[in-house]
Parts: structure tokens; C-alpha cells; sequence
């Protein structure tokens, strides 16, 4: 017989979080993402997008920071799991344009990314959240709304070109 012991630690508060103190927990976490060692980088970001994907108020603009730095990333690694990243919180809380933005103008243009991995990757998000999302109003069904937003969003940051090469990249 297993015996499974379930332990629930409470998330970190916002209002606890010093920005002056190098010892609050969420600092040390941040600094984690600028280690020198790929794999603490990763599972730092890991741990903020976990705390982002659960509770809403960690989609804040100091967060939303560090995932623009993440998708800048030298490492390959890290910028094909940020493209995952960013879209799966995407999914969770569409309505967070921060979120949006940080899609379209650090995700889109890793579509011309030189490593042709982190292209793909792209290309499979752009396809999964918005060409197979997207239907037009009035055809019957729910209409998702995020690919519109994503259009719109892509349109209002002068994203388009980035786009562009993304879809023509999936008819190659």
C-alpha cells in the first residue's frame, strides 16, 4: 500500500513582495531568471508562469517583464518553452492584453528566429490559437474570441509583417 501525503503550500502574496528587499521570495525567483545557468532560468520562469496560470494577479506588468526577457532568451531552450508558456496563459486569461501584447510582439517575431525549431514552434502555436480558433460571427457555434483579439492586436502594434511570414512559413 502507497500512502500519498498531499502538502499545500500558500502562494506568495503580491503585498508581502518588497520590491526593495533582495530577500522576498518572488525577487529571488526573479533573479533566478537572469542566473548564468539555463536550466535555473528555466525553472525559475516555470515557477512564475505556474503562479500566473493559477492566480490571476501575478499577470502583472513586472511579470509580463520577464516573460518578454524570457522569449529574448540565448537559449534555445528557453524561447521555444517561453512560446509555450506565453500561449497556454494566453488561453487561461485572454482577457489580460498585457498578455496579448507580449504574444505578438516577442512570440510573432520569433516566427524569423534562427533556429528553425523555435520557427516551428511558432508557427504551431499561431495555428492552434488562432487559424483553427478563428470562425466568422454568425456561422453557427460559440465564437472564440481570442483570435480576433490577436488580429486586432496584431494590427494596432504594426505586427503584420511578423504575420505574415509566420503563415507563410506553414504553406511552405
Amino acid at each position: 500500500m502507497t500512502l500519498c501525503v498531499l502538502v499545500v503550500f500558500p502562494l506568495p502574496s503580491l503585498q508581502d513582495d518588497d520590491p526593495k528587499s533582495d530577500e522576498s521570495p518572488l525577487n529571488q525567483i526573479i533573479m533566478k531568471t537572469l542566473d548564468s545557468r539555463v536550466h535555473v532560468r528555466r525553472g525559475a520562469l516555470s515557477i512564475l508562469v505556474g503562479l500566473m496560470r493559477v492566480n490571476v494577479t501575478y499577470v502583472s506588468p513586472r511579470f509580463v517583464r520577464v516573460l518578454t526577457a524570457g522569449c529574448q532568451d540565448e537559449s534555445l531552450l528557453i524561447r521555444k518553452s517561453m512560446i509555450k508558456d506565453v500561449a497556454e496563459l494566453l488561453d487561461v486569461h485572454p482577457e489580460h492584453d498585457s498578455l496579448l501584447t507580449v504574444f505578438v510582439d516577442d512570440v510573432l517575431t520569433l516566427g524569423c528566429d534562427p533556429e528553425s525549431s523555435v520557427e516551428e514552434a511558432v508557427v504551431n502555436i499561431v495555428r492552434s490559437l488562432l487559424l483553427d480558433r478563428i470562425r466568422a460571427p454568425g456561422t453557427g457555434g460559440a465564437v472564440d474570441e481570442l483570435p480576433w483579439r490577436i488580429l486586432a492586436k496584431v494590427k494596432s502594434r504594426g505586427a503584420e509583417n511578423s504575420l505574415a511570414r509566420v503563415i507563410s512559413r506553414m504553406a511552405a
